[in-house]
């Protein structure tokens, strides 16, 4: 708390589990109020917290742990009673609940699925709503949300999730976009042969690298095609996420010996120190930190184009490979042996990468929060 300015603007931070690791919508809220707090009095409401901040009041609500829906609610309305309690001066959630004044959205609609469907589909699926409480209490909540007729302010991490919004929701407020960021790489102190030596790779064997929870819409499956299309004896694949290895791997697949599932990884910086290229091939992903992350390490990627990765839509062919479709792994096995063989191609996407990564930092990700925090408070004066 801004203890040396007792007219700093009070700002509550939402989010149901607030934690710099968990996952990109988490990250992003750590960060940003790490960044924010010494402008502002800030509170943090959430149901989890796994790391604190110095000088940030922590408000921790209790859980319902089943149903979910009905947990979601119940966040919703206590986040309403502390808010009226608190008198903050902004309420910026992280979550899809009613009563903020803010929100910095990360996901897509639930409705995205209705909106996109046609003939017998849409037919079963709004059949599926009346007998789904859960799914017509999340249309209701985004209903809320992106209703026009208020005066809530509405932030997106990309072009690719405001456009998700608007044709879900055309007549809502126009998204602000405002991208994550990233720290600056200090120097590179890692242990570069850690997960090599531990999975006996030697140094002169190409190592994939997939960074991700969900492997099937993050799009495991077609690295693990493509390298079963190479059929390359010096190609592996380390895998860092949450995640059933059963759903991606098959008994026939040749190389389920050279891929090494690691769970949630710890020393990111070792896991990236071992790469040769990340591959991410998502299906669908409104922004895309790995990629990021593995850009400011120096590692060269191959990613999706920006109809699926919003990342996508501010990079060129100079700092990655981008996927035209990133679901063929004939594509994907084709840009694989490029990188293994051309190793300019492989320097040159290594070094203008690195220098994207230096662009978008948390610092310019809290500066146009700010001014839209500004523009509230000049339109709450009005």
């Amino acid at each position: 708390m801004k203890t040396e300015d007792l007219n700093s603007p009070k700002i509550a931070i939402v989010i149901r589990n607030f934690s710099s690791t968990a996952g990109g919508a988490e990250k992003y809220c750590y960060e940003l109020t790490k960044k924010i707090k010494d402008k502002y009095d800030v509170t943090v409401i959430s149901q989890s917290v796994s790391n604190k901040i110095n000088d940030v009041v922590f408000i921790t609500i209790g859980k319902i742990y089943k149903p979910r829906f009905i947990n979601h609610l119940f966040f919703a309305f206590q986040v309403r009673k502390i808010s009226i309690k608190e008198k903050f001066d902004i309420v910026h959630s992280h979550d899809i609940i009613p009563f903020a004044d803010i929100y910095t959205v990360h996901v897509p609609c639930f409705k995205t699925h209705l909106k996109k469907a046609s003939g017998f589909k849409k037919f079963l699926l709004y059949f599926g709503l009346l007998i789904s409480p859960r799914k017509l209490i999340y249309l209701f909540l985004e209903s809320i949300v992106f209703n026009k007729s208020n005066s809530k302010k509405i932030i997106s991490v990309s072009k690719l999730l405001s456009k998700n919004i608007t044709f879900n929701f055309p007549d809502s407020q126009d998204p602000t976009v405002v991208y994550p960021g990233i720290h600056e790489t200090k120097k590179n102190q890692t242990n570069k042969h850690y997960f090599r030596e531990e999975f006996k790779i030697n140094n002169d064997d190409f190592v994939i690298i997939f960074v991700g929870n969900g492997f099937l819409r993050k799009g495991l499956p077609q690295i693990i095609r493509a390298m079963e299309y190479l059929n390359d004896k010096k190609i592996f694949c380390l895998v860092a996420g949450k995640g059933n290895p059963n759903e991606v791997l098959s008994e026939k697949n040749k190389v389920n010996k050279k891929i090494f599932f690691l769970g949630e990884v710890k020393n990111m910086e070792d896991f990236y120190s071992a790469a040769n290229v990340l591959i991410h091939p998502t299906l669908g992903d409104t922004f895309g930190m790995a990629v990021l992350e593995a850009m400011s390490k120096k590692i060269p990627v191959i990613v999706s184009d920006k109809n699926l990765c919003g990342i996508s839509e501010i990079l060129s062919s100079r700092e990655a490979i981008l996927l035209k479709d990133s679901s063929n792994y004939i594509e994907i096995a084709d840009n694989i042996k490029r990188l293994k063989q051309n190793w300019r191609l492989s320097a040159d996407l290594s070094r203008n990468g690195y220098q994207f990564s230096k662009y978008l930092s948390w610092d310019l990700t809290a500066e146009k929060t700010i001014t839209i925090y500004n523009e509230f408070f000049s339109i709450s004066k009005n």
